[in-house]
């Protein structure tokens, strides 16, 4: 899942709200639940475009909160995140425990195996 190689699923911001819960805050002038992702990612780096949610996970080695604007700047316009800083994406989804919420959003992603 975090790769993004051949998937070709779709979610919507709503199915992605629906889900995991949490706070959506939007930064922008409309919210369109509608959206599309095809990818979900907690890698930054892997984050190929608008059509990617990125999921902020606090590692052993690595905060993933860190990672927030790298993502934003290679284009994720939605990101999942136990807190913010100044880097705010266009949709942003607040959980208490973004590793929870990765793995539910994988299971919705894959089509609840």
């Amino acid at each position: 899942m975090s790769d993004g190689e051949g998937l070709a699923n779709e979610i919507t911001l709503k199915q992605v709200v629906d889900r995991i819960g949490g706070a959506l805050e939007l930064f922008s002038n409309s919210q369109d639940e509608a959206v599309g992702f095809r990818q979900v990612c907690s890698n930054s780096q892997q984050i190929r475009g608008a059509d990617s949610i990125f999921v902020a996970v606090k590692g052993n080695a690595a905060d993933g909160h860190l990672f927030i604007s790298d993502a934003i700047s290679r284009g994720a316009v939605c990101c999942v995140a136990e807190s913010y800083s100044s880097t705010i994406p266009k949709y942003a989804i607040k959980v208490e425990d973004s590793r929870i919420a990765l793995s539910q959003l994988a299971s919705l992603f894959n089509g609840d195996p």
